[in-house]
């Protein structure tokens, strides 16, 4: 994992391009969605009726550091499946098969993260609210739920929203990796068959 990870670095290097390109990748795309026009004109309207806007300023502001966090978190592990797998050889076929199967991985690991995720954020409502009830709020996404998700169709949430994002941008963040390891390889072939 180590050697894949400075054939990453020197790729970029040999490309000058800064070696943490596919986190800016990661951070544009979510930058990128949230100043798109359908985001930001339900953000500017309050999404009505989102429960995230009857919170106090401190009870916001824990909400957002609780999905910071889980959303690097989900972005590190997927990081180094990702590393993990792009072991990419030169050779086209290889490189598509792992990039096939990363690319599920990402879609099954945000699936099985955006199906517990109720369940955490309930348990973040609990610590604000007294009185709740404790109960189990977390249910698997069927797979049409989670298309909806993906292409920010369906209701109009800001949860739902920033989900459908996280997903795009982890899926963006695997074909940068692939795509920089693959090339990385394809670099270092050349250079070992020159010298």
């Amino acid at each position: 994992m180590v050697r894949r990870q400075k054939a990453i670095v020197r790729v970029c290097e040999k490309l000058n391009l800064p070696w943490r390109l596919p986190l800016a990748l990661f951070l544009a795309l979510i930058s990128v969605g949230l100043f798109s026009d359908l985001v930001r004109h339900t953000v500017l309207a309050g999404y009505p009726g989102d429960s995230a806007y009857t919170l106090p300023v401190a009870g916001q502001s824990g909400l957002a550091l609780l999905s910071l966090l889980l959303a690097v978190g989900l972005a590190r592990l997927q990081v180094g499946l990702s590393l993990r797998l792009a072991q990419s050889r030169v050779g086209q076929w290889r490189f598509l098969l792992h990039l096939s199967i990363d690319l599920g991985l990402v879609a099954l690991l945000c699936w099985l993260a955006l199906s517990i995720a109720p369940q955490i954020y309930y348990g973040y409502y609990l610590v604000l609210f007294d009185g709740l009830p404790l109960q189990a709020v977390a249910r698997p996404l069927s797979g049409e739920q989670f298309l909806s998700l993906v292409l920010l169709e369906g209701k109009s949430s800001l949860s739902h929203h920033l989900q459908g994002l996280l997903v795009r941008a982890l899926g963006l963040l695997v074909i940068s990796i692939h795509l920089l390891g693959h090339l990385g390889a394809a670099l270092n072939k050349d250079t070992a068959d020159k010298g």
